[in-house]
């Protein structure tokens, strides 16, 4: 009789403790599928965030040179960047190189990559703020036309590149193609800030006379506006595949037009004259 007794309670036992190991096998089993997606979940929060700071950091960090392509205005990845006292830098995804310890002063670089003019530039950091720091490429053309680039800061953010033949043509965004026995195009319009405007040129008319100017579009009815010259405004032209003339805008002159440059008789003559309107 006790042997029966025991019997039961063996198998009553061994029931109950497969019942609770089944229940603690059940409930692990569902804590470790409910435990993935939020796993997961943060763990997609956390390459957000780092992303984000990622971001965050070269957004805030203001020491950086930016090149663009001056008929498209798109970034230029890859290029190399040889900075004065810094060293050698390859363009990132955005056109960027970063100077991590920026030091104040005015620098020289040389850019070079394949299928762009290769030149050499100059730039000002101010306290930990590189200036003047965008930069707008030409790329190589095989039929020698000549480049009119504007680069300027984020304000104002609509400045116009002008190109005027006396007595034949007024090349500007309202009249942005010209086909009169040369060709002068309006290749880039900007209106966001930093530019770049570019105007091509085929060829020039040794017995006319052209005058490039830029007009502060965003202060039109603004007469006697500092902006522009505020702007840190530079045009370069690019003749035969190399850069061969840079305008920067002169500061502390008041008015929405600035004419930059005259050309007579193939030369070019630097004018830098303000005037309250177009």
């Amino acid at each position: 009789m006790l042997w029966k007794l025991y019997l039961s309670f063996e198998i009553v036992y061994s029931f109950t403790t497969c019942f609770v190991m089944t229940r603690i096998f059940i409930f692990i089993t569902v804590c470790f599928f409910c435990f993935l997606p939020l796993e997961n979940y943060l763990y997609a929060q956390k390459s957000k965030s780092v992303a984000q700071l990622k971001k965050k950091s070269e957004n805030d960090f203001k020491c950086f040179l930016k090149f663009v392509d001056a008929r498209k205005g798109n970034a230029i990845i890859n290029a190399k960047v040889s900075i004065d006292r810094f060293g050698d830098f390859t363009t990132d995804s955005l056109g960027k190189v970063y100077i991590h310890k920026p030091v104040g002063g005015k620098y020289s670089f040389s850019f070079s990559k394949d299928g762009y003019v290769s030149a050499n530039y100059d730039f000002e950091i101010i306290g930990t703020t590189a200036v003047a720091n965008h930069f707008s490429v030409c790329p190589l053309s095989s039929s020698n036309i000549i480049f009119f680039v504007l680069d300027w800061e984020k304000s104002p953010a609509d400045l116009d590149l002008h190109l005027l033949k006396t007595n034949g043509y007024h090349l500007n965004f309202r009249n942005p193609k010209i086909v009169s026995g040369e060709v002068a195009l309006l290749v880039k319009d900007d209106f966001h800030g930093y530019g770049p405007e570019t105007i091509t040129l085929n060829r020039l008319d040794n017995n006319a006379v052209y005058y490039c100017y830029v007009h502060d579009f965003s202060h039109q009815y603004s007469k006697r506006s500092l902006a522009m010259s505020y702007s840190r405004a530079v045009v370069r032209v690019y003749v035969n595949n190399e850069l061969a003339y840079t305008y920067k805008v002169p500061p502390f002159h008041a008015g929405n037009k600035w004419t930059v440059f005259q050309i007579k008789k193939g030369t070019f003559n630097v004018m830098n004259k303000f005037t309250d309107s177009m």
